[in-house]
């Protein structure tokens, strides 16, 4: 636990402290408040397509550094490892199909939530069910292909949830 939040911590501070901005811009009608959620929900979402990339090596290989990236934490976005998937014996190319459909999902819906927040190309009426349906779609792949680093991923898409359905804020358009 200790180790957990030592490697996330600084993430978790820095996400929560975008997420007080952006609500305080958001509540007081600023327009860059719009901008800047929209752009936290690409990055969101793009956070997601790192499912799709090789675990980062250390330059120097050792037996206390194979299972993490350079000096960082644990590598924990792998499509090769899936606790529901590999329970019931899916082979690791289902596993990988499965995966990549969920970050495609993931990117797209994310990205049309973002449009529809600063409402540009897509209606502000289609946040709602943008915002649940990218968040759900995320914390599935999450779940899925979990790991105890993407806490913080599925908070974040829990609270994005509770936003949108608790109308505690939709974007004027």
């Amino acid at each position: 636990m200790i180790k957990m939040v030592r490697e996330l911590g600084p993430l978790a501070l820095m996400v929560g402290l975008c997420a007080l901005l952006i609500g305080w811009l958001l509540s007081t009608g600023n327009a860059i408040g719009n901008w800047l959620f929209a752009l936290f929900l690409v990055g969101h979402g793009w956070v997601h397509a790192m499912y799709l990339m090789r675990q980062p090596q250390p330059a120097v290989q050792t037996a206390r550094a194979s299972s993490a990236t350079a000096a960082g934490p644990d590598w924990p976005f792998g499509l090769d490892r899936s606790w529901l998937l590999g329970g019931v014996g899916a082979p690791a190319s289902a596993m990988h199909l499965i995966g990549t459909g969920l970050v495609a999902a993931t990117l797209i819906l994310y990205s049309l939530a973002a449009l529809a927040t600063i409402p540009l190309l897509v209606s502000a009426s289609l946040w709602v069910p943008l915002i649940v349906a990218a968040s759900v779609v995320s914390a599935v792949l999450m779940l899925v292909y979990f790991h105890r680093n993407l806490v913080i991923g599925l908070v974040i898409d829990a609270v994005l949830i509770w936003v949108a359905l608790a109308g505690i804020w939709t974007p004027a358009g």
